[in-house]
């Protein structure tokens, strides 16, 4: 087999195998949520929470916001997070345990009309330090016709620690506040390791193809 036949017989194998690779490592696919315990995060604080929710079933009430197998901490089943009567500014504080960069930060929440509705806007502080905020993205209205889960974006933004602000609690809830399922963090998705040395060998792969292809020297007199 030739040179050119060659190169080009590795260059479709790398491709072949890259692009399986690439989608997997998450060059193609979307980021990671680092607003998971899994991934380091924590609960820091929140403005209020559901006075049912005492000991370890308090615990657990902000545990299932970090993780995608929330458990029930109430008698009848119940898995959200749910902010006390009453509460004028309703907020939640997490840590990722680290500095990350962050373009998108949102909440799965129950919205209008359904049972303890977040009555927005919908607004995110975050912090490198815990201490100086700053505004993050724009402002969400939540309407009848708002999309869950809610998010806001940003260009990439240096964040460790972030205050999801959800807004006034309705005066129709007797027994609790505005309930929320699970809250959201994204950055930017590197490639793995592994992702890096195959797609090294594919460019090498690649280049040999190429060269082999510019390098076509003459048949000599003579030879068939």
């Amino acid at each position: 087999m030739g040179q050119a036949s060659l190169g080009k017989s590795f260059a479709a194998v790398a491709i072949i195998i890259l692009a399986p690779l690439c989608i997997g490592s998450g060059m193609a696919s979307a980021a990671a949520n680092l607003a998971l315990s899994s991934e380091g995060a924590s609960f820091v604080s929140a403005s209020s929470h559901d006075l049912a929710a005492k000991g370890a079933a308090l615990v657990t009430m902000q545990d299932n916001l970090l993780t995608n197998a929330p458990a029930a901490w109430y008698q009848n089943g119940d898995k959200r997070y749910i902010f006390g009567r009453g509460d004028a500014n309703q907020w939640i504080e997490i840590s990722l345990g680290r500095i990350e960069d962050i373009s998108v930060i949102g909440a799965t929440v129950n919205l209008p009309d359904s049972d303890r509705w977040v009555v927005g806007p919908f607004t995110v502080e975050v912090s490198t330090n815990g201490t100086a905020w700053t505004d993050f993205g724009q402002p969400l209205a939540i309407s009848k016709t708002s999309k869950d889960p809610i998010e806001v974006s940003s260009g990439p933004q240096p964040v460790e620690f972030i205050k999801y602000v959800f807004g006034p609690s309705g005066p129709e809830y007797h027994y609790g506040g505005s309930s929320l399922k699970q809250l959201y963090a994204f950055g930017s998705a590197a490639p793995e390791p592994g992702a890096w040395a195959m797609m090294l060998i594919g460019f090498g792969g690649v280049g040999a193809a190429l060269r082999s292809r510019r390098y076509r020297p003459e048949p000599r007199p003579g030879l068939s």
